[in-house]
């Protein structure tokens, strides 16, 4: 089975708890922040690279639509913490990380992957770097 290397809940619960403290609605602030970001630069959505599904995903949850319905539900699935604080967090931090990295407008992301079958055969984890592509046709066509 293939594992896709993402934080922890535990290394993200340090900064939801900082950002909860100073603003109780950060989760709600953020996307409304992020909609008007990405209504002014469409283009902005690849900073987030494969966790762009998790924004997605909360963005149509909190009702901005206006982003489409394109899903890739695999990466969703991979990706998905299962809960909003975490989802938007470690979202938050990949695109803090891809900006300061170059990876602004970039559709390529590099990432981190292991195959526990083949972990099994050897006897210990290993972990490759692969490079994930983000398309998400609905954001391709609002940047036209």
């Amino acid at each position: 089975m293939i594992s896709i290397y993402k934080p922890s809940e535990e290394s993200l619960d340090t900064l939801i708890d900082e950002t909860s403290e100073r603003n109780p609605n950060w989760q709600r602030d953020f996307l409304a922040g992020l909609a008007r970001e990405l209504r002014e630069d469409p283009r902005r959505y690849k900073s987030f690279g494969p966790y762009w599904w998790l924004i997605k995903k909360e963005l149509l949850a909190a009702g901005y639509t206006e982003f489409g319905h394109f899903m890739d539900q695999e990466w969703l699935d991979n990706m998905d913490y299962g809960n909003t604080a975490y989802n938007l967090a470690a979202a938050w931090g990949y695109s803090d990380w891809a900006t300061d990295n170059g990876y602004l407008y970039a559709a390529r992301h590099p990432y981190a992957l292991r195959d526990s079958d083949t972990e099994e055969q050897f006897g210990e984890e290993v972990w490759e770097n692969a490079v994930y592509v983000l398309e998400d046709t609905d954001m391709e066509a609002m940047m036209k």
